[in-house]
């Protein structure tokens, strides 16, 4: 049977003591319960909290290759529609990648690590919604002098 709402309440904590009888106070006494307290490691901005693995579904590696982290990524299908398999963050790297953007500035942008950034991007290419454009390699080792160069200049400041 349901307790009566009329029925006078345990305030615990307050000797037993209704809230009418805590005299001229405009407010409730605050609780110090240390189970209860805020967590110094929270603030306002902090915003979800999604584990990387969560968002690459366990996967660590991107399908078909690994990226540099200075290829330039380009999306290929202007206004392509959502699809279901695709993740609110494989959504926002096309959106972000409508002019030639590189790897790293990506995971800047939307704020993910490099590896997630690589794994979605993975996906993306694997569903032609992206092209991915490499830097060309060295051809030649860089010289030696120039870098002894680089070197001395930098001790020198």
């Amino acid at each position: 049977m349901p307790a009566d709402p009329r029925a006078p309440h345990d305030w615990g904590g307050q000797g037993g003591q209704s809230p009418r009888d805590w005299g001229d106070r405009d407010t409730v006494p605050l609780r110090t319960d240390p189970l209860r307290a805020p967590h110094d490691w929270m603030d306002q901005d902090a915003g979800p909290v999604v584990r990387p693995y969560a968002v690459t579904q366990g996967r660590v590696a991107p399908s078909g290759g690994e990226f540099d982290l200075l290829a330039f990524v380009v999306a290929t299908v202007p206004d392509a529609p959502p699809a279901p398999s695709l993740q609110p963050e494989h959504h926002a790297l096309v959106g972000a990648a409508w002019e030639p953007t590189s790897v790293v500035e990506l995971a800047s942008k939307l704020d993910l690590s490099i590896g997630v950034v690589r794994v979605l991007l993975g996906d993306l290419r694997s569903a032609g919604l992206i092209s991915l454009y490499e830097p060309p390699a060295a051809s030649q080792p860089h010289d030696v002098d120039v870098l002894k160069a680089v070197v001395n200049g930098l001790r020198a400041l």
